[in-house]
Protein backbone atom coordinates (compact mmCIF):
# COMPACT_ATOMS: atom_id res chain seq x y z
CA UNK A 1 0.00 0.00 0.00
CA UNK A 2 1.73 3.40 -0.94
CA UNK A 3 2.28 6.24 1.90
CA UNK A 4 0.65 9.71 1.85
CA UNK A 5 3.28 11.20 0.10
CA UNK A 6 2.85 8.85 -2.84
CA UNK A 7 -0.86 9.55 -2.41
CA UNK A 8 -0.10 13.32 -2.25
CA UNK A 9 2.11 12.71 -5.43
CA UNK A 10 -0.78 10.58 -6.95
CA UNK A 11 -3.12 13.44 -6.56
CA UNK A 12 -0.66 16.24 -7.99
CA UNK A 13 0.01 14.19 -10.99
CA UNK A 14 -4.09 13.75 -11.66
CA UNK A 15 -4.14 17.57 -11.33
CA UNK A 16 -1.02 17.84 -13.56
CA UNK A 17 0.09 20.32 -10.65
CA UNK A 18 3.80 20.52 -10.03
CA UNK A 19 4.81 20.63 -6.18
CA UNK A 20 5.80 23.81 -6.13
CA UNK A 21 2.76 25.58 -7.60
CA UNK A 22 0.17 22.82 -5.14
CA UNK A 23 2.26 24.06 -2.03
CA UNK A 24 2.02 27.53 -3.44
CA UNK A 25 -1.94 27.50 -4.02
CA UNK A 26 -2.62 25.36 -0.56
CA UNK A 27 -0.25 27.50 1.41
CA UNK A 28 2.12 25.21 2.54
CA UNK A 29 5.96 25.84 2.86
CA UNK A 30 8.35 24.75 0.29
CA UNK A 31 9.34 21.86 0.10
CA UNK A 32 6.35 20.57 2.63
CA UNK A 33 5.48 17.35 -0.02
CA UNK A 34 9.32 15.95 0.73
CA UNK A 35 8.96 16.30 3.84
CA UNK A 36 5.47 14.45 4.33
CA UNK A 37 6.46 11.47 6.60
CA UNK A 38 3.99 8.27 7.38
CA UNK A 39 0.94 10.67 8.66
CA UNK A 40 -0.14 14.48 7.78
CA UNK A 41 -0.98 16.60 10.06
CA UNK A 42 -5.05 17.94 10.13
CA UNK A 43 -3.74 21.57 10.18
CA UNK A 44 -2.44 20.42 6.27
CA UNK A 45 -5.26 18.30 5.70
CA UNK A 46 -7.61 21.39 6.04
CA UNK A 47 -5.33 23.40 4.25
CA UNK A 48 -5.66 21.23 1.10
CA UNK A 49 -9.40 20.22 2.05
CA UNK A 50 -9.99 24.08 1.76
CA UNK A 51 -8.56 24.41 -1.76
CA UNK A 52 -9.27 20.77 -3.20
CA UNK A 53 -12.82 20.06 -1.44
CA UNK A 54 -12.99 16.98 -3.93
CA UNK A 55 -10.39 14.94 -1.87
CA UNK A 56 -11.54 11.80 -0.27
CA UNK A 57 -9.49 12.66 3.61
CA UNK A 58 -10.04 9.35 3.86
CA UNK A 59 -8.24 8.15 1.12
CA UNK A 60 -5.30 10.64 1.68
CA UNK A 61 -5.02 9.57 5.22
CA UNK A 62 -5.07 6.14 4.36
CA UNK A 63 -4.96 5.06 1.15
CA UNK A 64 -9.07 3.30 1.40
CA UNK A 65 -11.93 4.65 -0.50
CA UNK A 66 -11.54 6.52 -3.73
CA UNK A 67 -9.13 9.93 -4.23
CA UNK A 68 -12.79 11.61 -5.17
CA UNK A 69 -15.45 11.82 -3.03
CA UNK A 70 -19.27 12.24 -4.81
CA UNK A 71 -21.35 15.45 -4.69
CA UNK A 72 -23.69 13.82 -2.66
CA UNK A 73 -20.71 13.45 0.43
CA UNK A 74 -19.05 16.87 0.46
CA UNK A 75 -21.60 18.07 3.21
CA UNK A 76 -20.99 17.22 6.96
CA UNK A 77 -22.84 18.53 9.26
CA UNK A 78 -20.68 18.10 11.87
CA UNK A 79 -18.27 20.69 11.57
CA UNK A 80 -17.84 23.54 9.38
CA UNK A 81 -14.21 23.68 8.87
CA UNK A 82 -14.29 22.49 5.43
CA UNK A 83 -15.81 23.68 2.20
CA UNK A 84 -19.02 22.06 1.52
CA UNK A 85 -21.23 22.08 -1.17
CA UNK A 86 -25.14 22.08 -0.85
CA UNK A 87 -26.87 21.06 -3.65
CA UNK A 88 -30.41 19.63 -3.02
CA UNK A 89 -33.50 21.10 -0.87
CA UNK A 90 -33.08 19.11 1.99
CA UNK A 91 -28.77 19.90 2.33
CA UNK A 92 -29.86 23.68 2.12
CA UNK A 93 -32.62 23.30 4.91
CA UNK A 94 -30.10 21.68 7.29
CA UNK A 95 -27.38 23.97 6.54
CA UNK A 96 -29.77 27.03 7.57
CA UNK A 97 -30.91 25.17 10.31
CA UNK A 98 -26.89 25.62 11.43
CA UNK A 99 -26.72 28.94 11.14
CA UNK A 100 -24.06 28.67 8.69
CA UNK A 101 -23.12 30.98 6.15
CA UNK A 102 -24.22 29.94 2.48
CA UNK A 103 -22.87 31.56 -0.89
CA UNK A 104 -24.89 31.33 -3.73
CA UNK A 105 -23.37 29.93 -7.03
CA UNK A 106 -24.42 31.75 -10.04
CA UNK A 107 -24.63 30.19 -13.31
CA UNK A 108 -22.17 33.41 -14.27
CA UNK A 109 -18.98 33.19 -16.47
CA UNK A 110 -16.16 35.63 -15.87
CA UNK A 111 -13.67 35.41 -18.62
CA UNK A 112 -9.88 34.92 -18.04
CA UNK A 113 -8.45 36.66 -21.05
CA UNK A 114 -10.01 39.83 -23.23
CA UNK A 115 -12.77 38.45 -25.34
CA UNK A 116 -16.26 38.25 -23.66
CA UNK A 117 -17.51 34.79 -21.53
CA UNK A 118 -20.94 33.24 -23.01
CA UNK A 119 -23.57 33.85 -19.85
CA UNK A 120 -26.99 32.98 -20.04
CA UNK A 121 -29.80 36.06 -20.40
CA UNK A 122 -30.97 35.54 -16.71
CA UNK A 123 -28.96 35.03 -13.76
CA UNK A 124 -29.82 33.02 -11.22
CA UNK A 125 -28.57 30.33 -8.21
CA UNK A 126 -27.49 27.04 -9.35
CA UNK A 127 -26.41 25.87 -5.43
CA UNK A 128 -24.69 27.14 -2.51
CA UNK A 129 -20.99 26.60 -0.60
CA UNK A 130 -20.32 26.90 2.71
CA UNK A 131 -16.62 28.02 2.89
CA UNK A 132 -15.09 28.70 6.08
CA UNK A 133 -13.90 32.59 6.98
CA UNK A 134 -15.69 33.77 3.63
CA UNK A 135 -18.58 35.45 5.76
CA UNK A 136 -17.72 38.37 3.74
CA UNK A 137 -18.31 36.48 0.18
CA UNK A 138 -21.06 37.42 -1.68
CA UNK A 139 -21.25 34.80 -4.50
CA UNK A 140 -19.74 32.36 -6.52
CA UNK A 141 -18.52 32.09 -10.05
CA UNK A 142 -17.06 30.46 -12.53
CA UNK A 143 -13.79 31.15 -14.63
CA UNK A 144 -13.62 30.34 -17.99
CA UNK A 145 -10.52 30.59 -20.36
CA UNK A 146 -6.46 29.96 -19.72
CA UNK A 147 -4.80 33.01 -19.26
CA UNK A 148 -4.28 33.13 -15.56
CA UNK A 149 -2.67 29.79 -15.76
CA UNK A 150 -2.41 27.72 -12.77
CA UNK A 151 -2.77 30.25 -10.42
CA UNK A 152 -6.87 30.16 -11.73
CA UNK A 153 -7.17 27.25 -13.79
CA UNK A 154 -9.80 27.47 -16.69
CA UNK A 155 -13.19 25.95 -14.39
CA UNK A 156 -12.10 27.38 -11.10
CA UNK A 157 -14.92 28.32 -8.60
CA UNK A 158 -14.31 31.52 -7.04
CA UNK A 159 -15.42 33.35 -3.90
CA UNK A 160 -16.05 36.77 -4.69
CA UNK A 161 -15.97 39.16 -1.81
CA UNK A 162 -17.57 43.20 -2.49
CA UNK A 163 -14.43 46.14 -3.05
CA UNK A 164 -15.92 49.38 -2.00
CA UNK A 165 -14.43 51.69 -4.04
CA UNK A 166 -14.50 55.45 -5.33
CA UNK A 167 -14.76 55.83 -8.91
CA UNK A 168 -13.33 59.51 -8.16
CA UNK A 169 -9.72 57.80 -6.48
CA UNK A 170 -9.47 55.10 -8.69
CA UNK A 171 -5.83 54.35 -7.93
CA UNK A 172 -6.53 53.49 -3.87
CA UNK A 173 -7.10 50.09 -5.06
CA UNK A 174 -5.33 47.16 -4.00
CA UNK A 175 -3.19 46.77 -6.62
CA UNK A 176 -1.64 43.49 -7.86
CA UNK A 177 -4.65 41.89 -6.48
CA UNK A 178 -6.54 38.93 -8.72
CA UNK A 179 -10.03 41.06 -9.14
CA UNK A 180 -13.20 40.26 -10.83
CA UNK A 181 -14.61 43.01 -13.04
CA UNK A 182 -17.80 43.63 -14.52
CA UNK A 183 -17.66 46.07 -17.31
CA UNK A 184 -20.57 47.67 -19.32
CA UNK A 185 -19.90 47.37 -23.11
CA UNK A 186 -19.64 50.93 -24.74
CA UNK A 187 -21.65 49.74 -27.89
CA UNK A 188 -24.35 47.22 -26.91
CA UNK A 189 -25.11 47.83 -23.08
CA UNK A 190 -24.40 44.15 -21.64
CA UNK A 191 -22.19 42.90 -19.14
CA UNK A 192 -19.18 40.94 -19.25
CA UNK A 193 -16.58 39.89 -16.46
CA UNK A 194 -13.10 39.68 -16.22
CA UNK A 195 -11.07 37.52 -13.88
CA UNK A 196 -7.26 39.84 -13.83
CA UNK A 197 -4.74 41.07 -11.97
CA UNK A 198 -5.01 45.07 -12.19
CA UNK A 199 -2.49 47.60 -12.48
CA UNK A 200 -1.82 51.05 -11.85
CA UNK A 201 -2.05 52.87 -15.53
CA UNK A 202 1.77 53.88 -16.78
CA UNK A 203 0.79 56.95 -18.29
CA UNK A 204 -0.32 59.89 -15.87
CA UNK A 205 -2.66 61.40 -17.81
CA UNK A 206 -4.66 58.19 -18.01
CA UNK A 207 -4.39 56.60 -14.80
CA UNK A 208 -7.04 58.04 -13.53
CA UNK A 209 -9.21 56.41 -16.35
CA UNK A 210 -7.91 53.49 -17.52
CA UNK A 211 -6.20 50.47 -15.48
CA UNK A 212 -4.56 47.72 -16.83
CA UNK A 213 -5.74 44.33 -16.50
CA UNK A 214 -3.11 41.63 -16.73
CA UNK A 215 -2.86 37.66 -16.86
CA UNK A 216 -1.02 35.40 -15.26
CA UNK A 217 0.44 34.07 -18.63
CA UNK A 218 2.04 36.82 -20.21
CA UNK A 219 3.44 34.91 -22.72
CA UNK A 220 0.42 34.10 -24.64
CA UNK A 221 -1.78 37.25 -23.34
CA UNK A 222 -1.16 40.83 -24.26
CA UNK A 223 -2.66 43.40 -21.05
CA UNK A 224 -5.19 45.54 -21.84
CA UNK A 225 -7.00 48.31 -20.95
CA UNK A 226 -10.28 48.97 -18.71
CA UNK A 227 -12.11 51.99 -19.03
CA UNK A 228 -12.87 53.09 -15.09
CA UNK A 229 -16.05 54.52 -16.17
CA UNK A 230 -17.59 51.66 -17.28
CA UNK A 231 -17.05 49.45 -14.49
CA UNK A 232 -20.56 47.98 -13.24
CA UNK A 233 -19.11 45.75 -10.43
CA UNK A 234 -15.45 45.33 -8.92
CA UNK A 235 -14.91 42.46 -6.15
CA UNK A 236 -11.74 40.79 -4.43
CA UNK A 237 -10.85 37.10 -5.52
CA UNK A 238 -11.16 35.64 -1.67
CA UNK A 239 -11.39 31.90 -2.36
CA UNK A 240 -10.16 29.08 -4.88
CA UNK A 241 -12.00 25.97 -5.29
CA UNK A 242 -10.41 24.34 -8.25
CA UNK A 243 -12.75 21.28 -8.86
CA UNK A 244 -11.05 17.91 -9.71
CA UNK A 245 -13.89 16.30 -11.27
CA UNK A 246 -14.15 16.79 -14.83
CA UNK A 247 -16.21 20.09 -15.56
Amino acid sequence: MTGVKERVLEFLNYLQLSQGKFEEAVGLSNGFVNNIGDTIRESSIKKIKNRYPDLNEVWLKTGSEKMLISETEKIDYETEDYVKIIDTQEMYEKAIKMGMHLIPEKNVFFQGGSEVAANDDTEYTTRYWHIPDSDDCTAVITMSGNSMGHVVPNGTKLALKPLGWDPNYPNEIPFGSIFAIMVEDRTTGIYHGHIKYLRRHPDPERCNSCWIARSEDKVNYDDFEIDISLVRGLWIVKEYMIKTTVL
